[in-house]
């Protein structure tokens, strides 16, 4: 009997092991631990974005870019959420590929972007802040890093990303390696479907929409453009 009653205490131990097992609950989303894994950035900076796990960001901000004119050489970009009032206009030469970008109530240029001709560079103008000038780097995808002036001189990287039928441009803090910003785009109607989303508290800050807006929409066009050289040519 005891023998009896040691073995059948043995086997409930180890039901209840397995039960424990198996129904312990799931990690936070975002742990002490998670935190400790970000990557750090420079000892000189500190981020004023915080990491955030992947998986639990959502937009604060989302623009949406409609085309205006039939052959693509003027847009308006709104806040999805007031699709009525625009935030920018842009004109894009149909010559160059040069974009100009206007405030919608002045009609005011405040921005512009001008490609290098035979070169894979663009001088970038915003706002009270000196010309610079930009260049891709042609790895398996398009990536751009710079020192951004919205970020207070840190370097930015916008890179692609491929889908099936749609491209991401992914823009992180290069240091710590936070998203602040992507946009989403058809392969070869951006100016029709693409999206631009800001994450944290990036779309409180004026000159980080503004840059972004203007960088994100200049790689646009140069990626894009280039897309449909290579389909035409194949």
């Amino acid at each position: 009997m005891a023998f009896s009653s040691s073995k059948k205490l043995e086997h409930e131990q180890q039901r209840y092991g397995q039960n424990t097992e198996q129904y312990q609950p799931p990690p936070p989303a975002y742990s002490a631990q998670q935190q400790q894994q970000q990557p750090q950035g420079n000892n000189d900076t500190t981020s004023k974005y915080p990491p955030q796990a992947h998986h639990t960001q959502s937009p604060t901000l989302t623009l949406q870019t409609e085309n205006t004119k039939l052959l693509g050489t003027a847009l308006r970009i709104y806040d999805l959420t007031n699709p009525g009032t625009d935030i920018f206009n842009v004109k894009v030469s149909p010559w160059s590929m040069n974009l100009t970008f206007l405030r919608p109530d002045t009609k005011q240029e405040f921005a512009s972007v001008k490609f290098h001709k035979l070169s894979m560079k663009m001088d970038i103008s915003l706002p009270d802040t000196p010309i610079f000038t930009i260049g891709f780097k042609m790895k398996l995808n398009y990536e751009v890093s710079y020192p951004s002036p919205a970020l207070g001189g840190q370097m930015a990287t916008w890179k692609t990303n491929y889908h099936f039928k749609t491209i991401d441009f992914e823009w992180r803090e290069t240091s710590s390696g936070v998203m602040l910003a992507r946009i989403k785009a058809s392969n070869f109607k951006w100016k029709k479907m693409s999206q631009i989303e800001f994450f944290g508290d990036a779309c409180n800050d004026k000159r980080v929409v503004e840059e972004v807006v203007v960088t994100g929409a200049a790689i646009l066009e140069y990626v894009l453009v280039m897309n449909a050289t290579a389909v035409a040519v194949a």
